[in-house]
């Protein structure tokens, strides 16, 4: 978060707010200044000079607090909405980006950080604005009581003012320290969730208990250790406080009985001393907590840069003649590596993908969709006469064993959002076998997906998906377990209607009949062979496509 960048959000509000934060803690001093003189129309026995002043008072008081209150509402609603232009910015940079992140730092990006900056920055400036109101109207208001109580004060702000350099490194390391915590909270709360189910079947709990308490505290001793941090400056503060508020009294108690300053002023000695240590503490305490959030501001930072996408030369995938793989290989952080065989994917081939599990048929898939990027080799795309291609891989029409899916209505989940595509989508709805589930369920296209109460089941879902990724034409189209789910009599039909595109298919199954793989132009069975992964060719003989 940047000052400069939340003031964009809107100059006029900004500087006005600013204003209002500066104007305000005078107001309170000047009111503090007609206490002055209420005092001194007690002692001189006159009613009615008292009343005008207490009525004065009591309008500088309201005025203060209606200003106040109502810049506050303007400042929280532009926070919200710089808030809102910096998760978008996060979003798209996660969307683009090619660094892979894990859901819970995604959502401690968006919810967790983003608190912590703006308690610790946003929030922490109009406190520093507001101290230095208090601060400099104290000033005025003291040196034209008496240049002397201007001189002591001045002397111990000077000193207060060092304070923060004694947390500022401790501060920095205590917020990083939360970040990080959080992050691995949320994390340990996702891979554990996602098996509740499991521990409830076997009542496992107490662990699921224990393993959730281990992890939260020490996201709570992150955060008791910022505290003990900010409490050792307010000690320190108040320490200084009280020194301050003794020579206060000293000194005005001297001028009095000299008879410069007014006897009125040893009332309001204590709001003076009040308003000019909350003014400092304030400044102190923002200041510290600005600096402590640097780290954190600056890794905010490096989410919301703009990502641009490179312009590469490219022949388009409509001239791509052949994929190839050549000498793909993936290592995994266990020091486990996979050697991938070559393949060789022609314009409008279908191949259905076959073998154990653990061969890597998924991970070439995602290898192909752009998900993964090899540890070594290369996937070549080359043209009709040769010439390699360089195809935009975001029109690959690519299904996961994990489908994905919005909570959305069940046209926006097909089209992705995509309006022009909305006219096809009862057509593809027909050909994908979903239109019989809709109507079994009496549901509809506009029907929203109900993510957390799953009201479609998981053939639905596979059906949705394989609507989305032929809805959209894709060149080639990468499937993994697409049809697992879905009925034997459903999926031939699925079959035929993705086997009469044009587009090249690499489809992998491991339950379909003889008759689903006549419909391939021929099986690649993956199987492991001294450690090393191979692939036959099965020649099939295409049936008539109906």
């Amino acid at each position: 978060m940047k000052i400069k960048d939340f003031w964009h959000v809107n100059p006029v509000a900004f500087i006005c707010t600013v204003i209002v934060k500066l104007l305000a803690p005078a107001l309170a001093l000047l009111n503090t200044q007609v206490g002055i003189y209420q005092v001194d129309a007690i002692q001189q026995v006159s009613l009615s000079k008292f009343l005008k002043l207490t009525a004065l008072s009591f309008v500088l008081l309201v005025v203060s607090y209606l200003i106040e209150y109502l810049f506050d509402y303007i400042l929280a609603k532009q926070k919200e909405r710089y808030k809102e232009i910096i998760r978008a910015k996060i979003v798209n940079h996660l969307c683009y980006t090619k660094q892979e992140y894990s859901i819970a730092q995604i959502q401690n990006f968006l919810t967790n950080d983003l608190i912590q900056s703006e308690e610790n920055y946003l929030d922490a400036f109009f406190k520093l604005v507001s101290g230095i109101g208090y601060f400099i109207s104290a000033l005025v208001l003291l040196f034209t009581i008496h240049w002397a109580m201007l001189i002591v004060i001045s002397l111990m702000v000077i000193v207060s003012l060092l304070l923060p350099k004694l947390i500022e490194k401790p501060l920095q390391k205590a917020m990083m320290a939360i970040s990080a915590s959080n992050k691995k909270y949320l994390d340990t709360i996702r891979s554990w969730l996602t098996g509740i189910e499991e521990l409830q079947r076997y009542f496992a709990g107490n662990h699921l208990f224990g393993v959730l308490s281990k992890s939260s505290q020490k996201l709570e001793n992150a955060n008791v250790k910022e505290t003990g941090i900010k409490q050792y400056l307010k000690f320190v503060n108040e320490i200084s406080s009280q020194v301050m508020l003794l020579l206060l009294y000293a000194v005005t108690g001297y001028l009095i009985i000299a008879k410069q300053i007014a006897f009125g002023v040893i009332s309001v000695v204590s709001d003076l001393k009040y308003y000019l240590t909350s003014g400092i503490e304030m400044i102190i305490e923002a200041r510290g907590a600005m600096i402590g959030v640097t780290n954190l501001n600056r890794q905010i930072e490096d989410l919301i840069i703009p990502f641009i996408k490179q312009e590469e030369p490219s022949v388009g995938l409509e001239e791509v003649d052949e994929i190839i793989t050549a000498d793909l290989q993936m290592a995994f952080p266990n020091g486990e590596s996979l050697q991938l065989p070559d393949i060789k994917v022609k314009p409008g081939q279908k191949i259905l993908l076959t073998g154990e599990s653990g061969v890597g048929k998924s991970t070439l898939l995602k290898i192909l969709a752009g998900e993964l990027m090899p540890s070594s080799g290369h996937v070549i795309y080359r043209g009709r006469h040769g010439n390699l291609a360089h195809p935009d891989l975001s029109i690959i029409g690519y299904l996961p064993q994990n489908t994905v899916l919005f909570p959305a209505s069940i046209v926006d989940n097909i089209t992705m959002f995509d309006d022009n595509l909305a006219p096809m989508v009862p057509e593809w709805v027909k050909d994908m076998q979903l239109q019989q589930d809709i109507d079994e369920q009496k549901l509809n296209l506009q029907t929203k997906l109900d993510l957390n109460k799953t009201n479609i089941s998981g053939g639905q879902r596979q059906k949705i998906v394989l609507a989305r990724v032929l809805i959209h034409q894709s060149r080639i189209i990468l499937i993994d377990e697409g049809t697992s789910a879905i009925d034997e009599q459903a999926t031939i039909k699925i079959l035929r209607k993705i086997m009469a595109t044009d587009a090249s298919v690499v489809f992998i199954a491991h339950n379909l009949n003889p008759e689903m793989k006549q419909l391939f132009d021929y099986e690649l069975h993956f199987f492991r062979n001294n450690n090393k992964i191979k692939a036959n060719i099965i020649a099939n003989i295409a049936i008539e496509k109906t």
